[in-house]
């Protein structure tokens, strides 16, 4: 490794240390914990009310498995205080207490999931809206030189005010400016770029992929082969031509086009995320975006 590399390395770890604060505590000491408002295979999201201020909040509860599991998690907590920004859900805190790991963020009312799940069309103006959202996330992680590696429809959350966040982090990481690629395969299939899936080295630019398969899901409700088992659907991502809108008269050029360019298969030729945002898709420019899609959410009567 590159002796400059060992001191961003040797940097990193320093920062991990300064921003791993585990309170050694229950959290409900100082939160009121509610209803589940989500699940997955990283956790079990509660709705939770701090007990002093009254202002409510998520929090994750986690159980690790083994040690290398209680590392991937610790990975989430530190990745998702390092990477702030308007367009990541903001950490306030995390619990090391009877076994489990708790984190505190603020609340978002539900992901795209939810959303694309009630089979109402969103315009394409939305569409753009949601997607450049998730772009500048994005760009705040892959500038300091951070992939998500698993952003999908589950991970990106939304708030009544029309606000979109990246959320997640288990699968997050940290590249160094002059090591730039990993090698591990991770992530969820129909969302993995091919060089992913291929298990070759990769960069930030798998994320981009990822954002023009969630392109495709927002139009069509699905990501490409979502009914295929694990390996035919990482076999097909590997092997065929790269997924396009169907229903073409039915989107302007401008949003095919910017599916296509996520969907290049070469990684090399790929754009990254500070090129894809001055796409013209990205670059139409309306007012009260936010505003019309937090009425949008109001039509679905979700929450």
């Amino acid at each position: 490794m590159p002796k400059d590399s060992k001191v961003r390395n040797k940097k990193f770890k320093k920062e991990i240390q300064r921003s791993l604060m585990l309170i050694q505590e229950s959290p409900e000491n100082y939160y009121k914990l509610f209803g589940k408002i989500g699940k997955g295979a990283y956790g079990t999201v509660y709705y939770c009310q701090n007990k002093m201020s009254g202002e409510k909040y998520a929090i994750k509860c986690i159980q690790p498995k083994n040690p290398s599991h209680r590392e991937t998690i610790v990975n989430e907590i530190v990745l998702t205080r390092l990477s702030a920004s308007k367009n990541i859900v903001e950490y306030f805190e995390a619990y090391d207490y009877d076994d489990k790991l708790w984190i505190v963020t603020e609340l978002m009312k539900c992901n795209l999931t939810t959303i694309i799940g009630q089979k109402k069309p969103i315009p394409e103006y939305l569409i753009g809206y949601i997607l450049k959202e998730v772009l500048k996330g994005l760009i705040s992680m892959h500038d300091k030189f951070r992939i998500h590696r698993d952003i999908k429809s589950d991970n990106i959350l939304v708030s009544t005010d029309g606000s979109v966040k990246l959320g997640d982090f288990g699968y997050a990481t940290q590249l160094t400016e002059e090591s730039k690629i990993r090698d591990s395969v991770v992530g969820t299939p129909c969302w993995m770029a091919p060089e992913l899936v291929l298990g070759l080295d990769y960069g930030t630019n798998v994320d981009v992929w990822s954002l023009g398969i969630v392109g495709i899901e927002l139009a069509e409700g699905e990501p490409p082969y979502f009914h295929e088992d694990y390996l035919k659907a990482m076999y097909y991502i590997a092997t065929n031509p790269s997924p396009t809108l169907g229903n073409k008269k039915t989107w302007s050029e401008d949003y095919k086009d910017f599916v296509d360019q996520c969907l290049i298969k070469s990684s090399e030729m790929r754009p990254q995320s500070s090129q894809l945002v001055k796409h013209c898709f990205m670059e139409r420019e309306h007012m009260h975006f936010k505003e019309a899609f937090a009425r949008y959410l109001k039509s679905l009567n979700i929450y």
